[in-house]
């Protein structure tokens, strides 16, 4: 029998937003302010980046470049690239992972918390809140190089989905590679996804959510374009996602 690995059940999704710890809940925010040229709402627009992978590079060759040098990669490529990998696992919903890492955290184990959040790494680097997870740890334990790496990571992955769009209709939808990254962008965006509907438009596939802010309450329709994400489901299982 075939899985539908896209399916999160809301309760579930649900549990993890709301056992955030405090100090996890500020960082995401800090990410937030330093990194948004617009806000969800609409306002600040900027201007749209298609996604274009031209380059021809590999996951393999991206990887190496961003050990060798984390300016030179592009986080849009690195993103669609990796995802879709052969190996990669990132359109497998990474909900018991964050469950147990955030109970680490919230116990201050940290070395048990690294050593489960590099599970999370298994073919798939383009984890935006694994990255955060490890800016937390290394923050919390001293090691400063690290964090700052990660954190680096998380601002340049966020970026990438920030300039694909406003997310404010289905022609301005933000570009997801994967479930996780879609629930990753809005909370570190400072928003509780709520509801979630699938709609096609225009030939493409989108999810629309009910984000509200975590600070005022307001509540914002978010597109994002997940073609990206029905290709990868079609390319693992076959067939029509909506029929699973």
């Amino acid at each position: 029998m075939k899985t539908n690995f896209l399916i999160i059940p809301f309760p579930v999704r649900w549990k993890i937003y709301k056992s955030y710890c405090l100090f996890v809940i500020l960082l995401a925010l800090s990410y937030c302010s330093s990194i948004s040229d617009k806000s969800i709402s609409g306002e600040n627009k900027s201007p749209r980046t298609l996604p274009s992978i031209a380059s021809g590079n590999s996951c393999e060759q991206i990887l190496q470049t961003l050990q060798e040098d984390p300016n030179k990669i592009d986080f849009l490529e690195f993103r669609v690239v990796c995802s879709r990998h052969k190996n990669s696992r990132a359109h497998m919903p990474n909900v018991k992972f964050r469950l147990e890492i955030e109970e680490l955290l919230q116990q201050q184990r940290y070395d048990a918390a690294l050593e489960k959040t590099n599970a999370m790494f298994t073919n798939n680097y383009t984890d935006i809140m694994a990255h955060v997870y490890l800016d937390t740890i290394y923050t919390k334990t001293g090691r400063k190089s690290s964090s700052i790496f990660h954190n680096y990571m998380v601002k340049g992955l966020m970026r990438s989905i920030i300039q694909s769009g406003d997310g404010t209709s289905p022609e301005s939808a933000y570009y997801a590679t994967t479930i996780n990254e879609e629930y990753a962008f809005l909370e570190i965006m400072g928003y509780f996804p709520g509801q979630q509907s699938l709609v096609t438009a225009n030939g493409h596939r989108y999810d629309v959510f009910v984000a509200t802010n975590k600070q005022t309450g307001d509540s914002y329709r978010v597109y994002f374009n997940v073609d990206e994400i029905f290709r990868a489901h079609q390319r693992t299982f076959g067939g029509s996602l909506e029929n699973n």
